[in-house]
């Protein structure tokens, strides 16, 4: 008695396998737009590690410094704003 068991003849196919995550299905369908995201994806993770090495930890640029730079920049615009509308009143 044989333990060997018949193989089967491998399809190639674009539906989706277990074997296949969910992220490189698109690549599968002929997406035109994987590669140049992956390329992007690639850029910004080596201008990051390049950044961290570097800049200073005080100087990098995070989510929350700019955040907090998006705040100052509409207080700004709203100071400027306000100046302005005090302006034009002066001047009726």
């Amino acid at each position: 008695m044989s333990t060997a068991t018949a193989e089967r003849p491998v399809s190639v196919s674009a539906s989706p396998s277990p074997e296949t995550p969910a992220g490189n299905q698109a690549a599968l369908d002929g997406d035109i737009t994987a590669v140049p995201r992956a390329l992007i994806m690639f850029g910004a993770r080596v201008l990051s590690r390049l950044e961290r090495a570097l800049v200073a930890e005080e100087n990098r640029s995070t989510a929350q410094g700019n955040a907090w730079a998006a705040v100052c920049a509409d207080r700004d615009r709203a100071a400027a704003r306000a100046d302005l509308r005090a302006r034009l009143r002066a001047h009726r």
